[in-house]
């Protein structure tokens, strides 16, 4: 059988990731990414036999080209403490750029699906076992208290991400001016590079050893 010409699996691939950021799995649909593609169902099955199929593809391509980022910051010459700092921000920007997914996700996965659960329980242990890694050698190195990993990954991940969650629910709860800003203004305090910056280094400033600061 030849391969059907044009673009379709691109078109379908885009309609799907606009789909997945809008309303995580729950809004993924064969029919609503044929539609929004442009592309009949016969193209659809052709190119991703099934939603599930399809869905694992969109979670996986976006993570890893995240997880890309994250392990080219993450080693390397400079200081281990350098490279946690650069790590961090590559896991903030991230959260950020896709936080209304990541919620979603969460949802998905409160509920039992299946394609959520089987993602995190295959990813999540990539980054977080990279972020462990560079833990132990910061440790090692003296750079960090002597805290146990365990302890440290929630903090550091939670900590960074925790704003971006925030302003997700805010958002959708139609929040007018929380703390006295609009949400625009809360947007940069709480999403902009330069904030998250700033959140990574309060967070790293409260396990850096003491003398090392």
């Amino acid at each position: 059988m030849s391969r059907p010409k044009g673009n379709a699996e691109a078109r379908l691939l885009k309609a799907g990731a606009a789909l997945l950021e809008e309303g995580g799995l729950q809004a993924l649909s064969v029919r609503g990414a044929a539609r929004r593609a442009g592309v009949n169902l016969g193209l659809f099955h052709y190119h991703f036999k099934s939603r599930d199929q399809f869905a694992r593809r969109l979670l996986q391509e976006n993570y890893e080209a995240f997880f890309s980022t994250l392990s080219m910051e993450s080693f390397g010459e400079a200081p281990p403490l350098e490279r946690l700092r650069a790590a961090l921000m590559v896991l903030g920007r991230f959260g950020r750029d896709h936080r209304k997914l990541f919620m979603a996700l969460q949802q998905d996965a409160c509920r039992g699906e299946r394609v959520a659960l089987e993602f995190a329980k295959a990813n999540i242990p990539r980054h977080v076992g990279v972020l462990s890694c560079l833990i132990e050698e910061c440790r090692r190195a003296g750079a960090i208290k002597p805290l146990a990993v365990p302890v440290l990954i929630p903090f550091l991940i939670g900590g960074v991400n925790i704003q971006f969650m925030a302003y997700t629910m805010l958002e959708k709860g139609g929040a007018a001016k929380p703390f006295g800003l609009s949400m625009a203004r809360l947007a940069d305090v709480w999403m902009s590079d330069r904030a998250i910056a700033e959140r990574v280094d309060l967070l790293l400033g409260g396990v850096t050893a003491r003398g090392r600061r």
